[in-house]
């Protein structure tokens, strides 16, 4: 029956809020309402249900914006209290001046007219800065049918405010809502509580998604005023501002001492009327010169001044004068003079506008051009490079082959000497890879004397002077088809190209008919800097074509070496511009000469004296025909340095000098006296290889290289050999013959050991005077060194 009451701890105040937010709290702007709960009866219903208790307190909470609103409403009007009292006490302090400065025009008048005509003037101005300031505050209003602006509103709102202050009046209507209600209810007994609700309360209201927008506008419409309300204060400020400069550069009290001179004139005029009327008859004036006028300079001023020192300040006038007019007419000769070479100027580059016009269009054109041809070229210069590769690859095997070969077949004869100088029986030791190689080199040695009998006859020909550079047919056969390949896949490189990007003449012509149209912006580009670069991959591509190892080169005679030569502009008119002239030498210093570098590094020979005698006549004629190829040279030293390193490997690898026992050497079954001269022979070969290169390499260096070959082998091997016999007096004489150009170029270490040679072969074999006088010549050398 009864229902069990709650705890009342448990019960927990709640707030009511609009659907829509839930639990988002209440909305800025608008009233929220708290309602405290009230305790449940006892029994299911409520007797003092309708009653007011004293529990149920409601709390209205009042928007920031309102607050707000009121803020700024408080300093709007305590600004608009400070200017109408400074305006007030501005006023008062004008019409106190102006009537002192009226009073004292006023005593200087006769006394008939003064009391009279002051005091209508006290009036006069009185009333005209009451007016004034009845204007000030009345201010601009706009007739109707137009917008007021924010300054006509702020002044209508300070005026009425004034008037408010003031008192009552028929039209004034109240700002404070207490006021404006005692006002409607003066008529009535009983003001209505209804009518006193202020603004400060609010009353809740729901609203719509409408409504919302509203408020949203209404929000930003009213920040959007109070911004211009800001930007009005500034600018009021603004003029405060100046208008306190101003009264501070001009004080009252110039201008009262103005309005006193202005008066007196006026004083002094009225009197000359009084007393002349209007008698316009001319009057004789009597003026008396003196040496010494007393001219006042104004109020405060009292110092005399005189007419010579009033003469000498127009004379300096006039001389600043005539300096000005003079400087103004200078400017105006040099304007004059500038307008006559803008003139001249406007003309020349009239004449010269269809000469300017084709500079423009040629650069248009070779912008395009240029741009075209460097990417025709950087998709080419992979395969050109993987072709100039591929082909230097062939004949680097091809080289280290017979290298591996040669090596090993010095090997293979030390060690059959060496077997037999022990009594082993050779051909039983020959199995397997040595027979297979003995059979080869046999195979080789007999088809080179086959050849040197059929082509050389009544010469001989010792063993070790040949190159041994034969290959088998098979492998020959191999290398053919790989170079027939590769110079197939050069003559396709610019195949799918048209041929003004692929032809290197005509890529040259487009340059220089540049250079001949304007040779400024052709040297400002540097593109006569990059030509031997931009040539290079043509210029490789035919180098590559070429063995110069195996066959003469002649570059007068390439394909790139006419274009270049014979290059000229598009009239047909030659030229003689130095990056003209100048190119084939670059090309050759930037490209052939690191190729041939290349070369020598990775397929050169140095014991081979065809190669030697082919590389080094190429190299010789580079450099006399080419005169940018000096010392100052990088890819020359470079070249020269692959050179040297070359021929000192070839010394350490390929001479070798066998030491045999005298028994051995003396039988001629052992074959180690044939061993031993074919190592001889070998080191005349490259002793001759290297005397290929003079004038390539220094006499010094060429000298010092022959010297050392000559002392590590062939002497040593002289002085294991019989001095009767008569092999020593040939080999003696070949060595010599050798030498002899490098004799007076050696030191004296490299000399000495061969003193002691020469002076035995002359002691065993005196018939032979050649060997005596050259046997002094080194006597006498090392004497004068020593």
């Amino acid at each position: 029956m009864f229902r069990k009451p709650k705890v009342k701890g448990n019960t927990r105040q709640r707030v009511i809020s609009d659907d829509n937010e839930k639990d988002e709290g209440v909305e800025e702007g608008r009233m929220s309402v708290v309602e405290v709960s009230k305790p449940k009866a006892i029994v299911s219903f409520d007797d003092d249900e309708g009653k007011p208790r004293a529990d149920d307190n409601f709390e209205i909470k009042k928007s920031k914006r309102y607050q707000k609103e009121q803020r700024r409403q408080k300093r709007l009007e305590e600004r608009a209290a400070r200017e109408m009292k400074e305006e007030e006490d501005t006023v008062e302090h004008n019409v106190e001046q102006v009537i002192y400065i009226k009073q004292e025009v006023a005593e200087e008048r006769p006394k008939k007219e003064s009391g009279l005509h002051a005091t209508s003037m006290k009036k006069e101005v009185v009333h005209d800065y009451v007016d004034e300031e009845e204007e000030n505050v009345k201010g601009p209003i706009p007739s109707l049918g137009e917008i007021p602006d924010s300054r006509a509103v702020y002044e209508a709102k300070k005026k009425r405010e004034e008037l408010r202050r003031k008192g009552k009046r028929s039209d004034y209507i109240p700002l404070d809502e207490d006021k404006k209600l005692s006002m409607k209810g003066e008529g009535r007994r009983l003001i209505r509580e209804d009518d006193e609700d202020d603004e400060d309360h609010e009353i809740q209201t729901f609203y719509s998604a409408k409504a919302e927008r509203r408020e949203e506008e209404e929000r930003r419409k009213n920040a959007h005023y109070n911004m211009l309300e800001g930007e009005e204060d500034r600018e009021n400020e603004m003029d405060e501002w100046e208008r306190m400069q101003i009264n501070k550069a001009v004080s009252t009290r110039n201008v009262g001492e103005m309005k006193v001179r202005q008066m007196h004139d006026e004083f002094m005029m009225e009197q000359y009327n009084l007393r002349y009327g209007d008698n316009k008859e001319e009057v004789e004036m009597e003026v008396d010169v003196e040496d010494e006028v007393i001219v006042r300079g104004g109020l405060n001023n009292q110092e005399p001044v005189s007419i010579s020192s009033l003469l000498d300040k127009l004379k300096l006038r006039m001389a600043d004068r005539e300096e000005n007019l003079n400087r103004r007419r200078y400017e105006v000769s040099n304007l004059e003079r500038t307008i006559i070479e803008n003139d001249e100027d406007r003309e020349r580059i009239r004449l010269e506008e269809p000469k300017l016009k084709e500079k423009h269009e040629m650069l248009q054109r070779m912008r395009v051009y240029s741009m075209c041809v460097l990417e025709c070229l950087d998709e080419k210069v992979g395969l050109v490079n993987e072709l100039v590769d591929a082909r230097r690859k062939v004949n680097a095997d091809r080289r280290d082959r017979i290298e591996k070969r040669r090596r090993r077949d010095v090997k293979d004869y030390y060690e059959e000497c060496s077997a037999a100088a022990s009594g082993k029986d050779v051909n039983r030791m020959r199995i397997g890879d040595d027979q297979q190689r003995y059979s080869d080199r046999e195979g080789r040695k007999g088809k080179r004397r086959r050849d040197r009998e059929g082509k050389i006859s009544g010469m001989s020909h010792e063993e070790g002077m040949s190159s041994d550079d034969e290959e088998v047919t098979s492998q020959m056969v191999n290398d053919r088809e790989t170079l027939d390949e590769i110079e197939m896949k050069v003559g396709q490189v610019f195949s799918d190209t048209l041929p003004e990007y692929s032809s290197l003449k005509l890529i040259l012509e487009k340059m220089v008919e540049w250079l001949w149209t304007d040779p400024t912006s052709f040297n400002d580009s540097y593109v006569g800097v990059c030509l031997p670069k931009l040539a290079s991959h043509f210029v490789r591509l035919q180098l590559c074509m070429i063995d110069p190892l195996r066959s003469d080169l002649i570059l007068d005679e390439m394909e790139w070496y006419r274009d270049v030569l014979l290059i000229s502009p598009s009239n047909g008119e030659s030229t003689n511009n130095q990056v003209v002239i100048s190119l084939i030498p670059s090309i050759v210093h930037k490209v052939v000469i690191p190729y041939l570098t290349d070369v020598i590094s990775d397929e050169w020979e140095p014991v081979s004296l065809t190669q030697s005698t082919r590389i080094s006549t190429l190299i010789r004629t580079l450099l006399q025909d080419t005169p940018s190829l000096d010392q100052s040279s990088k890819p020359l030293k470079r070249l020269l340095n692959t050179i040297l390193q070359r021929f000192n490997n070839a010394m350490d690898e390929d001479l070798f000098v066998p030491m045999f026992s005298r028994s051995s050497m003396d039988n001629p079954h052992t074959g180690c006296r044939s061993f031993l001269d074919r190592q001889f022979w070998s080191a005349i070969k490259l002793i001759q290889c290297v005397s290929t290169f003079a004038g390539v390499l220094s006499d010094g260096i060429i000298a010092q290289l022959c010297l050392s070959i000559s002392n590590r082998v062939c002497v040593i091997a002289l002085q294991l050999v019989d001095m009767e016999e008569p092999h020593v007096v040939i080999k003696t004489r070949a060595l010599l013959s050798c030498i002899r150009k490098w004799i007076g170029e050696g030191r004296f270490n490299e000399l000495r050991p061969l003193l002691p040679l020469l002076s035995n072969v002359h002691k065993f074999h005196p018939e032979h005077k050649d060997l005596m006088r050259d046997a002094q010549a080194v006597a006498d050398i090392v004497n004068h060194k020593s």
